[in-house]
This record gives C-alpha cells, structure tokens and sequence, in this order.
C-alpha cells in the first residue's frame, strides 16, 4: 500500500566519474541525458556513470561498453542486497522482534 521506490538509471557525466554510481535523496529523473521528457521515478535514485556527456549524448550512449553497465548494475544490486541483510539482522536482533517471535512460538 505505501511502496519504498529506489529509480535506477544510467547517466552520463565526468570523465573520472565513469564507472561510479551515487545515490540521491528525491526521484530520478529517465531520458533527461538525451533531452527525452519522462516522469521523475522513486523515492530516492541510484544512477551509474556510464560514459562521458557534454556533446552528442544519444551517440554516446548508443556507443558505452555493455561491460561497463553490467558491472556497474552489479554493483547496484550487491550493494542494495548488502544493505538489505544489514537491515534485517538488525531488525531480527532487535528486542521487539524477539518479544514478538517468543509470543508466536
């Protein structure tokens, strides 16, 4: 009923930057490395630098190494799992979920 949503997208930015992904506070906004005009998606974003902008960004993005996005989404995923098993070790170690699994059993 009230949905967390992460958007995730690739970008276009500096040459040192190719490779990162960050994360943000607020939607991402699809398409607008190629000026296409998409509805902003998600509660917070991660976006992953594939390639370098500043001239004739479709070409560029039609020509950035599959290799480098598959490791860049790698990246994205192990670490959204990473801090998705911190999270329920956490919860599963906290007090009122022990009270809680005591109570069921």
């Amino acid at each position: 009923p009230n949905p967390f949503i992460i958007g995730i997208d690739a970008c276009l930015g500096r040459m040192k930057s190719v490779g990162s992904a960050s994360l943000g506070i607020g939607p991402v906004k699809p398409g607008a490395g190629v000026n296409k005009e998409l509805p902003p998606v998600g509660d917070i974003h991660i976006t992953g630098v594939v390639n370098v902008s500043g001239f004739m960004e479709f070409f560029v993005l039609q020509n950035t190494r599959l290799h480098l996005v598959m490791c860049i989404a790698d990246l994205i995923a192990k670490s959204i799992e990473t801090v998705h098993n911190e999270r329920e070790k956490e919860f599963n170690a906290s007090p009122v979920y022990q009270t809680v699994r005591h109570y069921k059993q």
